[in-house]
Formats: C-alpha cells, structure tokens, sequence
C-alpha cells in the first residue's frame, strides 16, 4: 500500500509536491480507513484542478517511478532515458538539476515499512536510496539498506555480505534495487513486487484502459464474469448479460496488421486469439427474446469505458492491490463515477484494503454526497512561474458540514480556472 509519494524538479514540479495515503484524526469521517500497523490509510485519494495545472504530470511521475523500478533492460532501454523523464525546464538552473522521486510504502504481509527513492537527469542516476522500518507502532527501528551517490555506495552492515559483490552489475542509468532485486536480493525484489503490475495499476490519461489481462480472466472464468456484469446492472445501462469469448483473428483482420507484426503474430503461439465481448438485451416487443450487441460496435463510449473499469477493477479489489488513474470520470455520468469511488470507499466491496488515486474534473465528488473526507482531497494550481502547487483540503479549516464543491467552485480554494472568454 502507498503511504506517501513525493516528487520535485518533475515536469511542471519545480517545488517538493507530496501527496499522501495517512488519515488524518478527523471527527464524524463518512468514508472507512484501512487500518494498519503503521497507522490509519486512506481507500481513496482524489486531485481536482484545472487543465495544465499538473494533475497528469503528478500521474506521471509516479508511472515513472514504477517503470524505472521494473526496467531490466538498461542497455536498449536506459532509464535516463525514458520520454516522461524531464525537469522543470521554465527555470534555468532547475533544467540542469536531476529530478527527484520519492514512495514510501506500507508491506501489511512483512509489517514493515519502506522509503525509497532516487533523483535521476537524462545522464544518470545522481542518487539512490532505501530505508526500512519494522516495529512502527512499538520501538520503532529504522535501517537505511543503502545509499548512493552516483557509483559510490554506502551499504548496512547488514546487508553488505549479499549487494557488495553486486555494485559492479550496477550502471550509472540503471537503479540499483532493479539491479538487486534481478539477483534474487529479498528486500529489493519485495520493492519491486510491491510495484508491479500486480500490485499497482496506473493509467495515464494518453493510454487505454490496460485490460488484456481482465477480457481474458472474463472469458475464462464465468465467477468474474458474472461480478462484471453485476456491476454493469447496478450502472443502469440496459444489459441482461455479457457473452465474452476467445476468438481467432480473421485473415482479413491480421492483413491489416503492418508486415513484421504479422508476421510475428504467425510465428508466436497463442497471438491469433483475441477476445470479443457481446452484450444482450432485451427485446420489448417479444418476451423472453434478447436482442445481441457487440461491445465495440453497437454500445456507447460511456458503457464500454465502463466494463474497461469494472474488468479493472474488481482484481486490484480482490488483491488490496492500487489503482491510479487519470481524468477519472472522463465519459461517465457523475453518479457512475461516484459509484466507482464508492467501491474503494466501502468495508464490504473492499475488504483488503485497496487503495484508488484519481484526478478528476468531476466536482460531484467534492459534494456531500460523495463522502470523501478533507483529507482525501487534494488540489494542484499553478503559480505565477507556472510552477505546479500541490496542496490538501485538510490544510483549510472546515466544519464536518462544509459544502466543498461549492465553495471550491467559488474559488475558495483556487485551483479553478481563470478565463477571460467574454460572456454571451
């Protein structure tokens, strides 16, 4: 679970922004806490602001961190390298200065916590860093593993034995807990499994919906299914069932491919199978009979999106795994995604504690009846050097029965557009 994540020198960040998963002591709080040894966390954390304000750029500074973690290939693929990497550049001596990332995560199976970082330009990785603690709540006891700056490594005594042979495996572009965890080091391959596809789900708002996985697990398991379509009837859009179905690509299909995918795709076993969704529904005018619809091609944006997210969904809610998404919303009616939120927020359809961060437009969920709390709402603005602001509605003083969207909307926070269209 993500306790706290921190960026600096990142895109539109030029400051130190950190958005953080701790509840805070509030009174009378409508939404549920996942309770851990490290404290009370959050099920749901939302960022609103206007366009360009930094919301994406926050998105992708995570996705970066998540990638570099991950990233084996440092020869073809240099993690300085990645076209998301890139410092504030509205400032000259920040342009030149190595960006900063920081996540410290929660491990509820190992009951330890760990903070890791690293700040990177486009030639190297400049530092490095991971520390542990255990015992969080009762004699709390911190051990820094190791620390780098450039090539040059402090290693805990502890742990010196098993990374010390490993230093030289480790590139100026590449990270060393990827380079670690690659040779079996525990506590370096705990880091990467906590974030990896498995355990965390991001999409960026320029990417779709990543459900490969999902269409698959609905074609071949009628228990998923059947809860996928569960939540599509509880959406209101009209669908009696779903029929989902492995299917071979046709001729025609794979002749639209360009030359070397297909001819990849004829070489690679299983990559001439796809997966076609059909939704049924009723036909009116003759009881009993239903009426078949293909996803792609007769269902509206809205609906589609929404069995994308409910196929999404429904394992990182099984698994107490993260979601993080961008533009949450982007398609769906409010009350839909009101109903998305909802699933993280409540004890019976998130049991295992996981957690969603979502940007989003939709001031319906600043409204009471969203239920998010203050600390669960954060706001990203951008100053008059166009730097990204990241700041949390738990900073303001409110009362329980405050109306947020309204006074957001009024600007009480900022955080709003400033337009200079002329009124009709």
């Amino acid at each position: 679970m993500i306790i706290e994540f921190s960026t600096k020198n990142f895109r539109s960040f030029h400051e130190l922004a950190t958005i953080s998963f701790e509840a805070e002591p509030l009174r009378s709080a409508p939404a549920h806490v996942i309770a851990t040894e490290a404290g009370g966390l959050l099920p749901a954390v939302g960022v609103f602001g206007p366009n360009a304000s930094g919301k994406s750029n926050l998105i992708k500074a995570i996705f970066f961190m998540w990638w570099a973690v991950q990233n084996t290939n440092f020869l073809a693929q240099p993690t300085t390298k990645h076209p998301a990497l890139r410092p504030f550049l509205l400032n000259s001596k920040a342009a030149k200065e190595p960006s900063y990332l920081q996540i410290i995560l929660w491990d509820e199976e190992r009951a330890a916590e760990y903070r890791y970082g690293f700040t990177i330009s486009e030639k190297e990785v400049v530092s490095e860093w991971l520390e542990v603690t255990t015992r969080v709540k009762k004699n709390r006891s911190s051990t820094m593993i190791f620390t780098r700056e450039k090539q040059d490594f402090k290693i805990h005594k502890s742990a010196a034995k098993e990374l010390d042979p490993l230093l030289q495996r480790v590139l100026p572009t590449a990270l060393a807990v990827s380079v670690f965890a690659q040779f079996a080091n525990d506590l370096a391959f705990r880091i990467v499994t906590l974030m990896s596809n498995e355990n965390l789900v991001i999409v960026d708002s320029s990417q779709s919906v990543p459900v490969n996985d999902a269409l698959e697990r609905c074609a071949e398991d009628k228990d998923f299914r059947n809860r996928v379509l569960d939540l599509m009837k509880k959406a209101d859009f009209g669908i009696l069932d779903l029929v989902v179905e492995r299917i071979k690509i046709s001729d025609k299909e794979l002749g639209t491919l360009p030359p070397q995918v297909r001819s990849w795709a004829n070489e690679t076993p299983g990559m001439l199978v796809g997966v076609r969704v059909n939704t049924l529904h009723k036909v009116y005018d003759r009881p009993g009979e239903t009426a078949i619809f293909n996803m792609n091609d007769h269902e509206s944006a809205g609906t589609r999106h929404f069995f994308e997210m409910s196929a999404l969904m429904l394992p990182i809610l099984e698994s107490g795994g993260t979601l993080i998404i961008d533009e949450l919303g982007s398609g769906l009616h409010p009350f839909i995604t009101k109903a998305v939120v909802s699933l993280f927020q409540n004890r019976k359809t998130n049991p295992h504690g996981a957690q969603l961060l979502f940007c989003s437009h939709e001031t319906y969920l600043l409204s009471s009846r969203a239920n998010l709390r203050r600390d669960q709402v954060w706001f990203t603005e951008k100053n008059d050097k166009e730097e990204s602001v990241l700041r949390s509605l738990g900073e303001y003083k409110t009362r329980n029965d405050f109306e947020i969207a309204k006074n957001y909307l009024a600007g009480r926070f900022g955080a709003v557009p400033v337009t200079e269209f002329d009124e009709e």
